[in-house]
C-alpha cells in the first residue's frame, strides 16, 4: 500500500488484543454445541497472538509495544505521546495518536497474557494437553516480566516503559490493567494500586469516577475538561475499575461505583462515548471541545449492559484474609492457585447463574473455615434452569433456589429442606394430635351421653 517503509510501519494499525474476550463469552454461552467455532477460534487466535509477537517487539525483550497511541485504542493519551508545549486544533490534535512510539505497553502485555491464559482453557477443553502446557509457560513467563519490569516501587503501580526501558509514570487506569488482567500474583501490589491509586478521591474516586488520567497527574487536560483520553471518562476504563475492585474482594465499593455508574449515565438522555470528569456531563469527541461525544456509543452500551446485569462478579479472587463473599459468581479461584483450585463453581447448564452468599460462622477466613453458610437465590428471575450444580472446597452438590445450605465438617446439608421437614413433621404431628384429641372428646362426649342418659333412665323409672 505504502512505498515508504516508515509509513507503511506507523500508519497500517492494529487494535488492543480483546477478541479473546469475545469469543469466550460466546464459548460459554453455547459451550455444549461450540466446539468447531472453538477449534477455529483457537486456531486464529494462536496466529494474532504471534502477529503480536512477531511484529510488536522490536527489541525482543519479551515485551510489546503499539506502534502508536492509536494503535492503543486510548487516542491521544499521554501515557504514549511525547509532550507537546502547544495548543492545536481538535482535529489535529486527535491525528497526534499516529505519533510513532516504541513504549512497551502495560495494558497490551496485560491482554496478551490474558489471551494466553485462555488458550490454555481452550486447549485443555479441546483435550490439547501440549498446547496447553505451552501457553501456560508462555503466560507464566510474561507475567514475569510485567510484574519484573512494569512495576513502580516509589508510584506502587505498574507503567509503561519509554524508549529508554525508563518507567513513563503517568497516573491512568492502565496502572492497574495486571490486577485487572489477573497477571500478578502479588496481593500486596494489588492491595496497594487499589488502595493509594483506585481508590483515592485525588487521583480517580472523585465525584465523577473514574477519568482517563488522574484529576492530579500534571498531564490530566483541565483547560479542555481532560478531552478525548487526556482525562474523561470512558466506558472501559471505568469497567475495569469496577471488576478490579469486586475481584480482588472490594466488594462495597464495587457496589457504590456501580451505582455511581448508572447515575452518571440515567439522566443524559441516552449512551454517550464519553463523560465529563469535572462536571458529569455529555463529554467531547474526537474534533476538541465543542465536539459532542458520540450518541449512543457501542462500546458504552456493552459495558454499561454487562454492569447492570452485574456480570462483572463472574470471577472472584478468593484471599487469605477473606471471611464471605456474594454476587453472581462462575468461579472463584484461590488466589496464587489459579491453575491449581477453585475455591468455588457453579453449573447451570446455561449462561447466567444464580446469587450466590457464602459467609463463614467459625470466626476463620474462607480459606481455613470447616463452617460455613451458603445461599442460592435468582432475584431477578433471570435462570431458566431453577436446579444447578455447585462446587465448593471440592465437594459437590445439587442446589435449589431460595435454599441454605451449611458446609461442615466437609458435608452439605441442605438446611432450607430439613427446616421444610421439621415444619411437615410438626404439621403431621400438630394435625395427628388434633385428630387424637377429636376422637378422644368424642368418646368422652359418647360416654358422658350414654350415661347421662343412663342416670336419666334410672332416675325415671324411681319416680314410678
Amino acid at each position: 500500500m505504502f512505498k515508504i517503509p516508515f509509513l507503511r510501519y506507523f500508519l497500517l494499525t492494529s487494535q488492543p488484543p480483546v477478541q479473546s474476550l469475545a469469543v469466550n463469552e460466546i464459548y460459554l454461552r453455547e459451550k455444549s454445541d461450540s466446539k468447531e467455532f472453538l477449534e477455529e477460534m483457537y486456531n486464529s487466535l494462536a496466529l494474532y497472538i504471534n502477529f503480536w509477537e512477531g511484529s510488536r517487539d522490536r527489541d525482543e525483550n519479551g515485551l510489546c509495544e503499539y506502534r502508536n497511541a492509536m494503535e492503543s485504542g486510548w487516542g491521544d493519551t499521554p501515557r504514549l505521546l511525547p509532550s507537546i508545549n502547544f495548543s492545536l486544533p481538535g482535529d489535529i490534535s486527535a491525528l497526534m495518536g499516529y505519533w510513532p512510539t516504541s513504549y512497551d505497553a502495560v495494558d497490551l502485555n496485560s491482554w496478551l497474557y490474558m489471551d494466553m491464559i485462555l488458550m490454555e482453557q481452550w486447549a485443555s477443553d479441546l483435550g490439547l494437553k501440549e498446547d496447553a502446557a505451552y501457553w501456560k509457560a508462555r503466560a507464566g513467563n510474561l507475567s514475569e516480566l510485567i510484574d519484573e519490569k512494569m512495576w513502580s516501587e516509589s508510584k506502587q503501580g505498574w507503567f509503561d516503559l519509554g524508549k529508554e526501558k525508563e518507567l513513563v509514570e503517568v497516573v491512568t487506569p492502565a496502572i492497574w490493567w495486571p490486577a485487572y488482567c489477573g497477571v500478578t500474583q502479588n496481593l500486596s501490589r494489588i492491595r496497594s494500586v487499589i488502595e493509594n491509586h483506585l481508590l483515592n478521591p485525588d487521583e480517580f474516586w472523585g465525584k465523577y469516577p473514574i477519568p482517563t488520567v488522574a484529576y492530579n497527574d500534571p498531564n490530566f487536560d483541565s483547560a479542555s475538561h481532560g478531552r478525548y483520553w487526556q482525562g474523561q471518562i470512558w466506558l472501559i476504563p471505568l469497567y475495569s475499575a469496577l471488576t478490579t475492585l469486586y475481584r480482588y474482594g472490594y466488594e462495597e465499593e464495587a457496589e457504590e461505583l456501580r451505582q455511581r455508574i448508572l447515575d452518571l449515565v440515567e439522566d443524559k438522555g441516552g449512551i454517550y462515548e464519553t463523560y465529563d470528569p469535572l462536571t458529569g456531563e455529555v463529554g467531547w469527541g474526537s474534533g476538541g471541545v465543542g465536539d459532542p461525544s458520540c450518541f449512543q456509543f457501542g462500546w458504552s452500551s456493552a459495558l454499561l449492559e454487562e454492569i447492570a446485569l452485574h456480570r462483572y462478579q463472574s470471577l472472584r479472587e478468593i484471599t487469605p484474609d477473606d471471611f464471605e463473599f456474594k454476587g453472581w459468581v462462575k468461579q472463584a479461584h484461590v488466589f496464587g492457585e489459579r491453575d491449581e483450585k477453585l475455591f468455588y463453581s457453579v453449573d447451570t447448564g446455561e449462561y447466567e447463574v444464580p446469587l450466590v452468599e457464602v459467609k463463614t460462622r467459625d470466626d476463620k477466613p474462607l480459606l481455613e473455615s470447616n463452617d460455613m453458610l451458603i445461599r442460592f437465590t435468582d432475584p431477578f428471575d433471570n435462570l431458566k434452569n431453577k436446579n444447578s450444580t455447585a462446587t465448593i472446597k471440592g465437594i459437590s452438590f445439587e442446589i435449589r433456589l431460595d435454599h441454605k445450605y451449611e458446609l461442615k465438617d466437609g458435608k452439605i446439608k441442605d438446611l432450607t429442606q430439613q427446616s421444610e421437614v421439621r415444619e411437615k413433621i410438626l404439621f403431621i404431628s400438630i394435625v395427628g394430635i388434633a385428630v387424637v384429641v377429636i376422637i378422644l372428646v368424642s368418646i368422652w362426649t359418647s360416654w358422658i351421653a350414654i350415661l347421662v342418659k343412663a342416670l336419666l333412665k334410672k332416675e325415671k323409672k324411681e319416680k314410678k
